[in-house]
């Protein structure tokens, strides 16, 4: 058997070979433990890192749909302001256009001149007999009844309305005695301011008004007939302003006239 002493090294060899299997085991599992938490946390940092990229894409790819819908809502928002205000400059310019024809219309319209005119003799009538209040009456059933034109008329006798006349202020031919139940009334005009109503335009400022209506026409040659025509109202602007509708018949050796109230004041039917 062995010696005290022998068992005693062996005994002492035994334990230093015991601490350095622990040691090693020790170092191997401590590597491990390391390597698996450094592998854990690179791994995590990954994640925390991509996480970050795909949250830092996707904000910036938002900035940029959100700038570039911002730049065409501002783009959209410019050119909308601009068609309004040229569409309001439009407006103002067609409001100022319009106020200042209505302007010069109401001035030509309420002229009267400052100056005697010369007035043509007609039928030998002087300047003092244009001041002479018209005559009208009645013959028949009246000029509103609709019955026969050559037997029921409203004659009237006014030297003012004489294309020789002058245009003494706001003379018209509107009004309830035009503006009849049947839409006008049946006229003849008769005494020296004249019988019939001209066929040619007469100009402004004559027949004791302003605007001068004519007939746009020829007179009918048959007898007993009611023909249709058209009457215009000499202006500045042109010699047919307005036209309107009228009815003449031809009785024998007068005109009896079918004539609608004038659409505005100053505006007289002249006679020749």
């Amino acid at each position: 058997m062995y010696s005290s002493e022998y068992q005693g090294l062996l005994s002492i060899n035994i334990e230093r070979q015991g601490i350095n299997i622990c040691d090693s085991i020790f170092r191997f599992v401590s590597f491990r433990v390391f390597n698996i938490t450094m592998t854990t946390a690179s791994d995590n940092l990954s994640i925390v890192w991509t996480e970050e990229s795909v949250s830092s894409s996707f904000d910036t790819n938002s900035y940029s749909a959100t700038s570039n819908n911002t730049t065409k809502e501002r783009l959209s928002s410019s050119k909308r302001t601009r068609y309004m205000l040229l569409i309001m400059i439009a407006i103002v310019v067609l409001m100022i256009v319009a106020i200042v024809v209505a302007a010069l219309s109401f001035l030509y319209m309420n002229k009267v001149s400052t100056t005697e005119p010369t007035i043509v003799a007609n039928d030998n009538l002087t300047a003092s007999a244009y001041s002479r209040a018209p005559i009208i009456y009645e013959v028949g059933e009246g000029g509103e009844s609709g019955h026969s034109p050559c037997t029921s008329y409203t004659a009237i006798d006014d030297p003012l309305r004489n294309v020789a006349a002058p245009s003494i202020g706001s003379a018209c031919d509107t009004g309830p005695f035009f503006n009849t139940s049947i839409g006008g009334r049946w006229i003849r005009f008769v005494g020296t301011g004249g019988t019939m109503i001209p066929v040619t335009s007469v100009g402004t400022q004559h027949c004791g008004a302003y605007l001068t209506a004519w007939i746009n026409g020829t007179l009918p040659t048959t007898s007993n007939v009611i023909v249709n025509s058209t009457v215009c109202i000499d202006s500045l602007i042109g010699t047919c302003l307005v036209s309107l509708p009228v009815s003449l018949i031809k009785c024998n050796n007068f005109y009896v006239y079918f004539l609608p109230p004038l659409p505005f004041c100053n505006a007289r039917y002249c006679t020749v």
